[in-house]
């Protein structure tokens, strides 16, 4: 899968596990997207609020009241995000993908997010170890 090109996008990626928060970011760079990783709520919703973001990653394997405080917060400033998660995909009306998602999957759907076409996310699932 070709990365798509989000030079100059700004990413925030709210995941609490450090490993896959690392996957996605360099998933991320890759692209030539500046990432900035949250494992934590607090430090989610600084970076929220003071940085320009163009988009944001949200782990639905969070707490749902951090996910929702997050989102809000979002919401306000008006920056699109896409849910990321197992099962629970299913469960958000949000742009989501369920984990594990093929490599550079999650950048082509911000990509596809930021371009507005955010109803044609794939959703392909591949075992973990192809991470």
């Amino acid at each position: 899968m070709q990365s798509p090109d989000l030079a100059g996008r700004t990413i925030l990626i709210f995941e609490d596990e450090p490993l896959i928060a690392l996957d996605i970011a360099d998933e991320f760079q890759v692209a030539g997207a500046e990432v900035l990783t949250a494992t934590k709520l607090e430090v989610a919703l600084q970076l929220a609020a003071t940085r320009d973001l163009s988009a944001a990653i949200i782990d639905l394997g969070l707490d749902l009241e951090q996910g929702a405080v997050l989102r809000d917060r979002l919401k306000e400033r008006a920056i699109p995000y896409l849910h990321y998660g197992a099962a629970q995909a299913e469960r958000t009306s949000s742009p989501s993908l369920s984990k594990p998602a093929l490599r550079g999957a999650l950048a082509n759907a911000v990509a596809e997010l930021l371009a507005g076409r955010s109803g044609s996310l794939e959703t392909d699932v591949v075992p973990s170890e192809s991470r």
